[in-house]
């Protein structure tokens, strides 16, 4: 089950000018993949059932195509930290699996776009993202509070919504 779980924390700047410095300095900082669009879909049914039991259901497009499931951990981590079941696999063609989704009776329920650049050091990702509604710093991995006060966030301003909750509070404010 390690292998599927993941943790992770979020946190809005302003800007990256300082966290990219940070970065760039570390010798243990690699970078994985340089700034790069990507599309989310998120999936559900006409009853939006899985929003309910707290199921994201994800069809991701950046430079690659992937099909992704998280549900609710068994044992939420006393941290504070967002930890979620994750089961995710590469898929080859975008179009036909997003109508497979569809045939299966599912439904397009949100779409949102952002520009990512991704970081590592050691087992954590540090993700760069960019959205409509601000600027993000997604820390998925190990070692979250220590990293976090490393790149100069403060672990109480932490975020552990999802991307989904967060476009839908903005588009609710919008209304």
């Amino acid at each position: 089950m390690e292998k599927y779980l993941e943790r992770e924390v979020k946190f809005e700047v302003q800007d990256f000018a300082e966290i990219l410095q940070r970065l760039d300095q570390n010798p243990k900082a690699r970078l994985v993949r340089d700034w790069v669009d990507e599309k989310n879909f998120i999936f559900d049914d006409q009853s939006n059932s899985l929003r309910e039991k707290e199921i994201l259901l994800r069809l991701r497009i950046d430079d690659k195509v992937r099909l992704t499931v998280k549900e609710k951990c068994p044992k939420q981590d006393q941290a504070g930290i967002k930890c979620k079941l994750e089961y995710e696999v590469n898929v080859s063609d975008f179009a036909t699996t997003k109508k497979i989704l569809e045939t299966l009776g599912f439904k397009v329920s949100l779409e949102y776009y952002k520009v990512r650049k991704v970081y590592r050091i050691k087992n954590t990702l540090i993700c760069l993202d960019k959205l409509p509604f601000g600027n993000f710093v997604e820390i998925e991995g190990d070692n979250l509070v220590e990293l976090a006060r490393y790149l100069g966030l403060t672990w109480e301003q932490k975020i552990t919504k999802n991307y989904l909750d967060l476009c839908q509070e903005k588009l609710n404010q919008d209304k």
